[in-house]
């Protein structure tokens, strides 16, 4: 496997993570599948639509979003990435919280390029 596509797939992972935490629904909405589906680390469901309410709600509310033990496995136009995201909360109610999450996401690739297709995290434990 070329190094370009995990640098192609890591590049979007990361636009997607920073578009969230500034609350770009709009750059978001462009790296996300039209059958986009969230769950997020309370259990919440969200599909594409409800995902897209959310991060519109977070304008505003800066917020920085650090990867630890990120690894992609491609497998065709689809891939798996997992990690660990370290979120440190600086705006709404949650601003001064810290909080680590382990995640699984799912991309596909359409028409050259990745698009998040699902997301799945768990919060970690203090001092995980």
């Amino acid at each position: 496997m070329p190094d370009s596509e995990i640098d192609d797939l890591h590049a979007a992972v990361r636009s997607f993570s920073d578009a969230w935490a500034r609350g770009d629904w709009v750059a978001v909405e462009r790296l996300m599948s039209a059958t986009y589906t969230h769950t997020d680390f309370a259990g919440e469901f969200l599909d594409r639509q409800g995902w897209l309410d959310y991060v519109r709600s977070r304008s505003g509310q800066p917020t920085r979003i650090d990867f630890d033990e990120l690894n992609a496995r491609i497998l065709g136009d689809t891939a798996i990435v997992t990690g660990i995201n370290a979120i440190h909360w600086s705006g709404g109610e949650a601003a001064g919280i810290d909080q680590r999450i382990r995640f699984t996401q799912v991309w596909r690739k359409r028409e050259g390029r990745w698009e998040r297709e699902a997301f799945h995290a768990s919060l970690l434990p203090d001092g995980a």
